[in-house]
């Protein structure tokens, strides 16, 4: 094999090598952003005076965190709406368009600046009439 293919040859192996793995000891060092991003934790559901289901969890702490997705599946069909086509700061969310007699999962996930989105946090609700058939009530699964 003539010195300008092995040369050829060995220089591709290298970057094909730094392309796909980031081989050597000059690799990049992990950004913030490419640390896990967890779920949001303890999300509970609750219903407020003004007909609206409220939704609170614990505040995450990724060091990149641009906030959280808000999703409602409708349990029967299994259509999902997206509440939150951005990334919210807020660690509580209020849905007014759900429907009584109609059960729901919620989903929340926390979200990065790079996009990057963790899994989601569910909670399934049931949502009717309080006993005075006025208002939300709610029961949890």
């Amino acid at each position: 094999m003539s010195a300008n293919k092995l040369f050829f040859m060995t220089f591709v192996l290298l970057g094909l090598c730094a392309l796909v793995a980031g081989c050597g000891s000059d690799s990049v060092a992990p950004t913030d952003d490419d640390a896990p991003i967890l779920p949001p934790s303890n999300v509970t559901a609750s219903a407020s005076a003004t007909d609206k289901l409220v939704l609170n969890w614990d505040p995450n702490s990724h060091p990149r965190l641009a906030g959280y997705l808000v999703y409602r599946v409708e349990i029967a069909t299994q259509d999902m709406l997206t509440l939150t086509p951005a990334p919210i700061s807020a660690t509580s969310y209020a849905d007014a368009s759900a429907r009584r007699g109609v059960e729901y999962e919620y989903r929340v996930t926390a979200v990065t600046k790079s996009g990057k989105e963790s899994i989601y946090t569910a909670i399934a609700i049931l949502l009717q009439a309080d006993q005075r058939g006025e208002g939300l009530g709610l029961m949890e699964d």
